[in-house]
């Protein structure tokens, strides 16, 4: 996937979402997070589907390097 340069494509690599997050890369890498990934698939029928683009965004839901609650928990 890149946004400019192929849009359509399904795969993504972790190193473009890594480098589209306003975060301490190297924290995350080193302790995990949750990163939430958005796809919004906004189309008008009306057109050719290659008029049809996904806008994919990223953000960062838990980070390493969060103080309260550091890591990752699941109850």
């Amino acid at each position: 996937y890149h946004s400019t340069n192929d849009p359509r494509c399904p795969i993504l690599r972790i190193g473009d979402i890594l480098d589209s997050l306003k975060t301490n890369k190297t924290a995350l890498l080193r302790e995990g997070g949750l990163i939430e990934i958005r796809q919004d698939w906004t189309c008008n029928f009306d057109f050719d589907r290659n008029s049809c683009f996904p806008k994919l965004s990223f953000s960062v839901l838990q980070s390493g390097d969060d103080k309260q609650s550091p890591g990752i928990n699941y109850r």
